[in-house]
This record gives structure tokens, C-alpha cells and sequence, in this order.
């Protein structure tokens, strides 16, 4: 009796998922970054797989702003039914929260976490003909420069434009130190 009772139960649990899997609605992928980024080439694969394994239709929306922000905030409203996703990048998620003007979106309390894609380095690179080569090259460089020397991210607050204020101020604190003890 006990087996017969295990699988009508294991029969039950199955029947939700294979129910809203079932579905003919059109699942949809927000896409918080501009066509052509590796956000959008990862959302794409994902639309691509997710479609076949699933035999529905999906698409993928570019919907950029605030740093990714904007795409989320548009998963927040959709309906629960499972049918809409989004990519959700480092800065949207941890970093514009805690930026000064940020509009209270919390995505961490208004978003589920579904499956981690990707890690993405931050790699520094200078010119391989005229840049510096190492850290203490670019150190020696950006004292010898009369305004110092300039650097490209993708935007404020993002993880790339922390990561080299972190670089930045660590690098100021070194400096005073060792002045310290020479001084």
C-alpha cells in the first residue's frame, strides 16, 4: 500500500509543474543592456535553449537604463506567472540600491534569483604600444602626468566604475603610507 500511496503522492507533486509547463504563452526574457552586449548574447542563448527544451516561444526585449536597473524593475511588475525573466547584472542588483538617488527598487526583496549564468572578469588594459604594463608602470604614469591619466567604464556607480575607485583609493592609502615611513 505504502509504494502505491509514494507514487499517487510523486504523481501529484509532478502534475503543477508539467501543468504550467503546458502553456502557450510567449516567455519573455528582459534584457536590461542594449542589444549587442554580452548581456543581451547570453539572454539570447538562453531564449534560444529555453525555447527548444520547453516547445514554446521566447523572445528577448532590450529594454536598457540605470545601469540595468530599468529592466528589472519591469520583471518586478510583470505578472507571477513565471513567464518573464530577466538578466540581472552586478550594479542593478547590489550596487544601484545603495547609490545616492536611487528610487527604493530592491531587487533582492522584489526579484527571485533563478540560476547563476556567467562571471564576467574585470580586466584592467592599457596600449600595448604606449601603455603601461604593470600596476607600478601605471602608478609611475599617472604621478607623472600633469591631470593624471583618464579611464573608460560603462557608467556610473557600475562594477567597473567601483572597481577602479576601489583601485584608485587603495592605491592613495599605499602611497600615504609608505610617505609615512619614509617621512
Amino acid at each position: 500500500m505504502l509504494p502505491r500511496i509514494s507514487l499517487l503522492l510523486a504523481a501529484l507533486a509532478l502534475s503543477g509543474p508539467a501543468a504550467a509547463q503546458g502553456s502557450q504563452k510567449a516567455i519573455q526574457i528582459i534584457i536590461p543592456f542594449p542589444p549587442g552586449g554580452s548581456a543581451d548574447g547570453i539572454g539570447r542563448i538562453v531564449a534560444t535553449e529555453l525555447g527548444e527544451r520547453l516547445n514554446r516561444q521566447v523572445f528577448v526585449e532590450n529594454k536598457p537604463g540605470a545601469g540595468g536597473g530599468l529592466g528589472l524593475q519591469l520583471l518586478s511588475k510583470a505578472p507571477p506567472d513565471g513567464d518573464t525573466l530577466s538578466i540581472g547584472a552586478t550594479g542593478a542588483l547590489v550596487i544601484n540600491p545603495h547609490v545616492p538617488g536611487s528610487n527604493g527598487f530592491d531587487p533582492v526583496r522584489e526579484t527571485v534569483p533563478i540560476a547563476k549564468l556567467i562571471d564576467i572578469p574585470i580586466v584592467l588594459v592599457s596600449n600595448a604600444k604606449t601603455g603601461p604594463t604593470t600596476i607600478k608602470d601605471m602608478l609611475a604614469l599617472a604621478k607623472s602626468a600633469p591631470s593624471g591619466l583618464s579611464f573608460g567604464t560603462t557608467g556610473p556607480n557600475s562594477s567597473q566604475h567601483l572597481a577602479i575607485e576601489l583601485l584608485k583609493k587603495q592605491f592613495s592609502a599605499m602611497e600615504m603610507a609608505l610617505k609615512e615611513r619614509v617621512g
